[in-house]
């Protein structure tokens, strides 16, 4: 309808608002207002009543997240706490059940011979029994040690090399698996150390024979330890491994 021919009707009373199938005026809108029941709130709130509403009720979701979030803290805490116990927790027919892992390992500790579950120990006891296990075992070490230097001493006497070096070069041939090719690095070793014997005394002489088996087995270390820069002692012990050195010592024992 254009502007021109529009009616605006003022003081009308409407007693009724009905929905027809074919709307005269399509274009038309009808705004309603229902009155609340005499009861506090809802449209008889006055706005300082709502602003305080509103204010308690952002101060209860803030509370209740905080209470969310330190829920779910506490229930990563005690879900870690059961994993590093080896228990598992599941809901069964709306209860929590909780039981014991099926992959869950028990741990032990060794006291004098005697192998005990740590789970079955107070924390504090445990702590002091691993501390004294530790430390009895580095006792044990420390004897261990003590007692592979002085075999290493008594293998190779005359090889040049502290007594740690030679432990570490013992340690590592008796560490081989295979017992036949133990034996027969030690017995090379020990040709070895008898080879830089003989030599040391045939340096003494006025003539030194340098065709001999010692002394071609000396010449052969010293050359390899000044080309891959290596302490004379543990070229001795590659050049024994060789064709030619293990020959050579042979050579030297039989001479001895």
């Amino acid at each position: 309808m254009p502007q021109s021919k529009r009616n605006i009707i003022k003081n009308l009373v409407l007693n009724e608002i009905s929905h027809v199938s074919d709307p005269a005026n399509k274009g038309s809108t009808v705004v309603l207002w229902k009155r609340a029941d005499a009861t506090k709130g809802g449209d008889l709130m006055n706005p300082e009543e709502l602003a305080k509403k509103l204010e308690e009720l952002e101060t209860q979701v803030s509370e209740l997240e905080k209470s969310s979030m330190d829920y779910e803290s506490k229930y990563k805490k005690l879900m870690s706490a059961m994993e590093k116990a080896g228990m598992s927790m599941e809901e069964m027919d709306g209860e929590m059940v909780i039981s014991k892992s099926a992959e869950a390992v028990e741990e032990y500790i060794d006291i004098e011979g005697e192998r005990i579950a740590k789970s079955t120990v107070p924390a504090p006891v445990l702590a002091l029994l691993e501390k004294s296990a530790k430390e009895a075992d580095d006792l044990r070490k420390a004897a261990e040690y003590v007692e592979l230097k002085k075999r290493a001493v008594e293998v190779m006497p005359n090889m040049a090399g502290t007594e740690d070096s030679k432990a570490a070069l013992l340690k590592s041939v008796e560490s081989i698996g295979d017992e036949a090719v133990r034996s027969d690095i030690l017995k090379s070793l020990k040709a070895a150390d008898a080879a830089v014997k003989k030599s040391f005394e045939e340096r003494g002489q006025d003539f030194v024979d340098e065709t001999t088996p010692a002394a071609k087995l000396d010449k052969m270390a010293k050359e390899h330890a000044e080309k891959e820069g290596i302490p004379f002692h543990s070229a001795y012990a590659q050049i024994i491994k060789s064709v030619d050195g293990r020959k050579l010592a042979a050579e030297v024992m039989n001479r001895n």
